[in-house]
């Protein structure tokens, strides 16, 4: 474990001075039975203290874990529990902390939470309790929600996690609720009652208040123990004048800050007051850090502070760090700030960013030379911390550090400049950002700075990319993608957004060229080398080669399987989500979206959440899911108010995903207002591509309206515009839609024309999933039209026996048709689905005038004879009755000895359980066996 785990593993000290509120830790144990305990109120109410208090007072093994702003990343968090349970017994834990060492990329928390739990039920006892204290500090939660929510639905029995926060933590509460699994204490219940007051100032203060006295108090601190305990120093030190004690407190912080001031701060020793203002600037502090900023022993006054209980929280068992109270480190802050002068302050933020930076905390030091004013040290950090310090989880949580560094400081500096459009970027302000990269790209290009240019060059593709405006994203990359390295990471993740743009704007050919410089460039990179592959196989999708995108992605994600890197299994995945929808495999898309959402969202890569829930929408629609559908399009506009133009990500899918949720809807009018503004943008990104996703997507909307013009022209643009792209699926699906519009109309001249083109494309292709998914409802409308136009029969056939049972009605029709081939290929089509019902229709055809449809009846015959018998299904709940397929054998058709032998095995005849049991009045005299199964 690291020093920061062990310095969170232990609980705040119970103070010597406070009263035992058995009713509180009466909640607690009797919440142990449930999954969940939450202790939500703001701070100052005893939170700690009470959880502290319920443990002094329980048996039950427990493991303690004080959370800081740090801990966005799970790993700390269960290599601290696993250590936990270690110490605890030295026979636990060993295997979760073994499995974390293991895992040198890609950190699986579930893994490793399963074999936590594993660990958790092997320790003795009636179960174990985990504390979550001060939850509310972690200021990028994404991951700890879903961490926390898997915690609770999976935890094994006895395991109970109990989560403190000064805000309500975003857990899926409702559920545990509704199941009885939660228990909740809030401001509520930790408010002290009128009884608990007057006790807490008769045991601690020695003060017996009156009624009037106890009613006064109450109104003024409404049971907040922090008030109560400033209130009651206020009136022992005052000798219990209640009244003048409540009106020096009364107001907000400034009272607070008086009696601080008053009651502790300057009772101390002049030594421990400049303690205290020194060591309020550090978020946590060590008697090395101190004696770093100060050059003074700190230990000896840390001793006194902590047997005082001045406001000094422990942060491991060695006494080795502490901080101070929130409320208590405000008020010495703003101490500091009036009686220290600026350059002192400074110079302590940079003696202890020296400190950090020596010990390798970085992001500590980063904080305290921002502090100091000594930006050219940030500068010198996140350069050697650079590619760390881009991930977003990582840059998002600095964010707040960097806004303090004034605009002059930052225009002067291409790094800090930089993160700042990056941050932008991150938080859906991709307007600002662009200035910010321009400028960037300038200052690097005259400074000469190598890394930062090849960093600005790719975040200007990409912001360009997620503003779907590929003409730029094509300008720009021809203009500078010559001046990035090609053996850098910037060339490999450039390149391939370059090249998606250019396939967008019709330039294939050019787009393939730069995918196979950059595929060779990574060769020696596997982990890029994959990735790269990865993307451009979802490329190969934009022109209708499925097995080649395939091939790409399948390798890529069987590679990030091997090496366990979530983040790359999911970005796999969302590549591979648009073929599947084009292949019309809705219910596995939408699986494989849902797993890429939960990984993108624990790692905070929101940019890559909006294309996966449009496409999960569309998903929804397709496979007939249309009321989550809605869900899913109601949690893309959360991610765009929240996430600015972040969330305008991928709107080639969304603009359409809300025009058929509106249609769906019955909304009409929003139906048009959407529409139009899906085929507006596809035509002003002219991508091909995403004009004729749109149209497809629209013109059967348009045609049940009754717009048949508006629903064809969009179609022949579509077929048109993917001819000239090369898209030859996506042109025979615009053909296949063309023709089951038009026949839908009775025009059957030009339905045959359109259906023909697509069954030319199709004959030759492995496009069967056209008709049997992906428009599945149009092919079973036409294939019979098809058939008995003689259109590519052979293909028809074949994909006429892919249909299944669906088809069959139409097929019946064609054998009475006049052609003599088509009579022979329903007969065909029945025998290959293997389709008893039609035995009877083709039986007559025996005597067929053409010798050609006698042969293939005889043949049909002679396989639907050889099919083995059909199952027979018994129904033996509520009224009895046996059924062949789904036809009914009547009773009259029973035969009593064949009945007996049926529940010869399953009911034991001759142990007084005869048929007649079963059958009641009916006679066996009267089962005549006119119909034998």
């Amino acid at each position: 474990m690291t020093p920061q785990s062990n310095i969170k593993q232990i609980p705040p000290r119970v103070p010597s001075r406070v009263i035992f509120r058995e009713r509180l830790v009466n909640s607690i144990v009797s919440g142990l039975s449930k999954k969940l305990t939450i202790v939500s109120a703001g701070g100052g109410w005893g939170k700690s203290v009470l959880l502290s208090a319920f443990l002094s007072n329980s048996k039950i093994p427990a493991i303690w874990y004080n959370m800081d702003h740090r801990d966005s990343d799970p790993k700390e968090l269960l290599t601290a529990l696993a250590g936990g349970m270690k110490h605890r017994n030295e026979n636990t834990g060993n295997r979760t902390l073994d499995l974390i060492a293991a895992m040198q990329t890609g950190f699986n928390w579930q893994t490793v939470l399963s074999t936590l739990f594993n660990e958790l039920i092997d320790i003795p006892g009636e179960g174990v309790v985990i504390i979550i204290d001060d939850y509310q500090r972690v200021e990028d939660r994404r991951v700890l929600i879903e961490l926390f929510n898997y915690f609770v639905t999976y935890s094994p029995p006895g395991v109970h996690l109990v989560i403190s926060s000064r805000e309500t933590p975003e857990m899926d509460a409702g559920r545990l609720r509704a199941y009885g699994e939660l228990s909740e204490l809030g401001a509520d219940d930790l408010r002290f009652t009128t009884e608990e007051t007057k006790q807490l100032f008769a045991s601690l203060y020695r003060l017996n208040v009156t009624d009037r006295e106890l009613d006064m108090i109450m109104e003024y601190t409404e049971g907040w123990i922090m008030s109560l305990r400033l209130l009651g120093e206020s009136l022992y030190n005052r000798n219990g004048d209640i009244e003048t004690s409540l009106s020096e407190l009364k107001g907000t912080r400034k009272p607070v800050f008086e009696y601080f001031n008053e009651e502790f701060f300057n009772r101390q020793s002049e030594e421990t007051r400049e303690f205290l203002r020194d060591t309020s600037l550090l978020n946590r502090f060590t008697n090395n850090l101190y004696e770093h900023i100060s050059g003074k022993e700190g230990e000896s006054i840390i001793g006194e502070l902590v047997s005082k209980d001045l406001f000094v929280v422990a942060l491991d068992e060695e006494g080795i760090w502490y901080r101070y109270h929130h409320l208590f480190q405000e008020f010495l802050k703003n101490l500091a700030e009036r009686e220290k002068e600026s350059k002192q302050r400074e110079e302590i933020h940079k003696r202890a960013a020296q400190w950090y930076e020596r010990e390798g905390e970085w992001y500590e030091a980063v904080y305290h030379f921002i502090e100091s004013g000594d930006y050219d040290a940030v500068v010198a950090i996140l350069g050697r911390v650079f590619h760390w310090a881009l991930i977003p989880s990582k840059v998002l949580s600095l964010q707040p550090w960097l806004e303090k560094i004034p605009d002059s400081e930052i225009e002067s500096r291409t790094d800090i400049l930089f993160l700042k459009g990056y941050i932008a970027f991150l938080f859906g302000r991709a307007s600002e950002s662009l200035v910010i990269f321009y400028k960037v790209k300038d200052m690097a290009l005259e400074r000469g700075n190598q890394q930062i240019l090849e960093k600005t060059i790719q975040s200007l593709l990409h912001t360009y990319e997620s503003r779907c405006e590929f003409s730029k994203v094509v300008e720009v990359g021809e203009e500078y993608l010559p001046l990035v390295n090609t053996e850098s990471m910037a060339f490999a993740f450039s390149t391939p957004i370059y090249g998606a743009s250019l396939i967008l704007q019709n330039r294939v050919v050019d787009a393939f060229e730069q995918f196979g410089k950059v595929i060779k460039k990574t060769e020696s990179d596997k982990n890029l080398n994959a990735l790269v592959k990865s993307f451009i196989g979802s490329c190969y999708q934009y022109t209708g080669n499925f097995k080649e995108s395939k091939q790409l992605i399948e390798s890529s994600l069987k590679y990030f399987q091997q090496i366990n890197a979530l983040d790359l299994i999911a970005v796999s995945m969302m590549h591979s989500m648009n073929s599947m929808h084009e292949e019309g495999l809705f219910e596995e898309c939408n699986k494989v979206c849902d797993h890429a959402l939960a990984i993108f969202k624990r790692f905070g890569i929101m940019l890559l959440v909006a294309p996966v829930l449009s496409i999960k929408a569309l998903n929804l629609y397709y496979s007939g899911n249309k009321n989550d559908m809605k869900q899913v399009l109601a949690e893309y506009d959360e991610l765009k108010r929240v996430a600015g133009e972040l969330g305008n990500f991928a709107e080639y899918f969304l603009k359409p995903a809300q025009s058929l949720s509106a249609f769906h809807e019955g909304d009409y009018r929003l139906f048009h207002a959407y529409a139009e503004e899906a085929v507006d943008f596809m035509t002003r990104t002219n991508a091909y591509y995403y004009i004729y996703l749109a149209n497809c997507w629209l013109a059967p909307c348009f045609a049940i309206l009754g717009e048949m013009e508006r629903a064809l022209s969009l179609l022949r643009d579509s077929a048109e515009k993917m001819n000239i792209f090369g898209n030859k699926y996506a042109e025979a699906r615009s053909y296949l839609l063309l023709a089951s519009i038009v026949y839908d109309t009775g025009d059957y001249i030009n339905a045959k024309k359109h259906l023909a083109k697509c069954l030319d494309i199709t004959a030759d292709r492995e496009y069967d999933f056209l008709y049997l998914r992906k428009e599945r409802a149009s092919a079973l409308k036409l294939l019979p039209f098809a058939l008995k136009e003689k259109l590519q029969i052979r293909h028809v056939s074949s994909l006429h026996a892919g249909t299944g049972r669906e088809s069959t009605v139409k097929v019946r029709e064609l054998l009475k048709d006049n052609n003599p081939e088509v009579r022979g290929t329903a007969v065909g089509i029945l025998a290959e689905m293997k389709y008893r019902e039609g035995e009877k229709e083709i039986a007559a055809l025996l005597n067929d005038s053409d010798v050609g449809v006698r042969e293939k009846a005889k043949g049909a015959i002679k396989i639907l004879n050889s099919l083995p018998p059909e199952p027979l299904k018994i129904f033996s709940l509520g009224e009895f009755g046996l059924y062949v397929r789904e036809r009914e054998v009547p009773k009259s058709a029973w035969k009593r000895k064949i009945t007996k032998s049926l529940f010869k095995y399953p009911i034991p005849i001759g142990h007084g359980m005869e048929p007649d049991i079963f059958w009641g009045v009916l006679a066996a005299s009267g089962a005549d066996g006119s119909e034998s199964w």
